[in-house]
């Protein structure tokens, strides 16, 4: 998520409005900016072909949302009097539905898994909503499936920690805080490395009881 926002206020924000007074950034300059956004050429991420010509919509609404809260901040610091971000009007954003899968098909699909480990992943998504950060970056410690939790329908993981990939600038702004371990890479020379760290929110450290066809 943070090598997201970076990659934004590096491509989108600081190239147009990155040279601006915070006082001097109204409602009228945000919309002319919006304009200006959906003139201006999408950029691919390293090594991959940017998928459309110009910024999209979705991606103008993700400027505007970290735009809001970093101005919602100033505001806060008394370094203006209101948000310029706050009621702007979006270019319509067209969003694709979801394939959701049915309980036949989920139960097709752990018919046909026969990697072990993966079924356990499969079970704790499907069952427990986890995400695949949050499944990878759990360790025995955070596992209590003891006979007697079992028993007494007491099973349950703590979710505390979740592996991610990010940049080496993304590990250095999060610091040694919300950072568990950087596990080595097989290639040494790549600009990413996989972290365990702390999730991103509080309230996604919590505690996720486990029904008895998942904890056995």
């Amino acid at each position: 998520m943070y090598d997201s926002q970076t990659a934004l206020i590096a491509n989108y924000i600081n190239p147009i409005i990155g040279d601006m007074e915070v006082q001097d950034i109204t409602t009228r300059v945000v919309d002319k900016y919006i304009q200006t956004l959906q003139k201006t050429p999408s950029v691919s991420r390293k090594n991959r072909k940017a998928r459309t010509e110009f910024v999209t919509n979705s991606t103008i609404e993700k400027i505007i949302k970290l735009l809001r809260c970093a101005f919602k901040q100033a505001v806060r610091w008394e370094l203006i009097e209101k948000n310029p971000f706050d009621n702007v009007v979006l270019p319509k954003t067209e969003y694709k539905k979801r394939d959701i899968w049915d309980a036949e098909t989920i139960r097709l699909a752990l018919d046909q898994c026969t990697d072990s480990k993966l079924y356990i992943a499969m079970n704790l998504a499907f069952a427990c909503s986890l995400r695949m950060g949050e499944i990878l970056g759990l360790t025995w410690k955070n596992v209590h499936i003891e006979d007697e939790n079992i028993a007494t329908d007491n099973a349950y993981i703590y979710i505390e920690a979740e592996l991610a990939r990010a940049s080496k600038q993304a590990i250095e702004t999060l610091g040694e805080k919300d950072i568990y371990h950087i596990f080595t890479p097989l290639m040494p020379n790549t600009s990413t490395r996989i972290i365990l760290k702390k999730p991103k929110t509080d309230s996604s450290i919590r505690k996720v009881w486990l029904p008895k066809t998942v904890a056995y």
